[in-house]
């Protein structure tokens, strides 16, 4: 779908909500004759601007493969959450502050009763609160001393994560202070790195300045 992050996140966007904003100006995008691809992954930038997209079909209808060649190419690939490194982190019920978010949101599932945050920055407050709101039983381990005590969570600054507990599924943690809490779902937000791919694989803002000098 259209939106990316708008479709689970707060946001208000010339005064609408966020996802509201974006279904609009994709509907005012193929007013003008744009062709909108949902569905879609953009999986290489070539020589030349040709551009590789694989479309996902619905029902029966095969896969669809687009050989795009562009004048101009504008990347608006968003951003990865980061994990957080502790011991045990592959046990299932571990997973990162956005993806619990996306449950919540778009789904209307709450991935855990007791869930513990680990996280080294304030965009995991609003999963945090969202999740609380929802029911949660919900404790931060803020790995900064000096971070925010938002009303109805239990934060503790400045300790981190050591080790999830658990065998074959999430059953609590170990803090660095040695502290032990119950959990049956850890969430890791380590901060957000660029999804920079096919601006590497294109050679970044050279690329056609580099085509034109071989041509």
């Amino acid at each position: 779908q259209v939106g990316g992050s708008l479709l689970f996140r707060e946001a208000t966007i010339e005064g609408r909500p966020g996802a509201e904003w974006a279904r609009e100006v994709a509907a005012e995008l193929k007013q003008t004759g744009a062709l909108v691809l949902t569905g879609t992954t953009a999986f290489g930038i070539y020589d030349h601007h040709l551009v590789g997209l694989s479309q996902k079909m619905e029902g029966d209808a095969s896969d669809r493969l687009w050989r795009v060649r562009a004048a101009s190419i504008v990347l608006a690939t968003g951003a990865i959450e980061r994990p957080l490194p502790f011991g045990h982190n592959d046990l299932p019920g571990v997973m990162s502050t956005e993806a619990a978010l996306v449950y919540l949101r778009r789904f209307g599932v709450v991935v855990g009763r007791r869930i513990v945050i680990a996280t080294n920055n304030g965009l995991a407050y609003e999963t945090a609160l969202a999740l609380a709101a929802a029911g949660a039983e919900v404790s931060v381990v803020d790995y900064r001393a000096d971070a925010p005590s938002p009303a109805g969570l239990r934060v503790l600054k400045g300790v981190t994560v050591a080790a999830a507990l658990g065998r074959g599924t999430v059953t609590g943690v170990r803090l660095s202070d040695g502290t032990v809490m119950e959990a049956d779902a850890i969430l890791a937000s380590g901060g957000f790195t660029p999804t920079v791919h096919l601006f590497c694989q294109a050679q970044g803002n050279d690329a056609r300045h580099k085509s034109d000098q071989q041509h």
